[in-house]
């Protein structure tokens, strides 16, 4: 999924387009995401809650969804407002061309049902007009004093034929240890896992 940013007084007038693909989850907030390696779609205004809304993918229904956390100014999708102030809303599954206004900040929906972007959402100029999902900073290499954290590897799992259960929106296998999860990504399934 991508979004495309119609209308923003925050966002960089260059910076027009939010890929999403390759990652189950993608939050919004004012703030820097506390976790370096969870991507986050970050807008530096007082109408955005430090943990606004998040966007998953449903990987039962192969749909991406929102979610509202509980913001005070709130998430609207085609202009109806998910939930009340400080109250978590249900899931919202987003479709092609659906708008969301967060903050003051409007973003158009880009679900293809062949995966290929449009001109509208298609990254140019080197990535020149994609909103960075990382904090930069929070990413930097040999910072004195400051330990790295354990970056995730994309790895095929093995072929048995072990269950997977699905929990929170992300699929992990039975007895695996923390930091492993898994991803469906152009139609294989590959697992997240931490390098010690």
């Amino acid at each position: 999924m991508r979004l495309v940013v119609t209308q923003s007084l925050i966002l960089p007038r260059k910076q027009r387009v939010a890929v999403f693909d390759g990652h189950p989850e993608v939050s919004i907030g004012r703030d820097i995401s506390p976790d370096p390696t969870a991507p986050r779609l970050r807008l530096k205004e007082m109408g955005v809650s430090k943990f606004h809304a998040s966007f998953f993918f449903n990987f039962s229904s192969r749909t991406w969804s929102l979610v509202d956390l509980g913001s005070v100014h709130g998430t609207t999708v085609n202009g109806v407002r998910l939930s009340g102030a400080r109250q978590s809303s249900q899931p919202r599954e987003l479709r092609h061309t659906d708008t969301i206004v967060v903050g003051t900040t409007t973003l158009v929906v880009h679900t293809h049902r062949d995966g290929l972007p449009c001109t509208d959402c298609a990254v140019v100029n080197n990535g020149d007009n994609e909103i960075p999902l990382f904090d930069a900073k929070s990413r930097e290499v040999g910072v004195p004093g400051k330990p790295l954290p354990p970056q995730p590897q994309l790895v095929r799992p093995s072929t048995d034929s072990t269950p997977w259960l699905p929990t929170n929106r992300v699929l992990y296998p039975p007895g695996s240890p923390p930091g492993v999860r898994s991803q469906l990504c152009d139609s294989n399934l590959y697992l997240w896992q931490s390098v010690p």
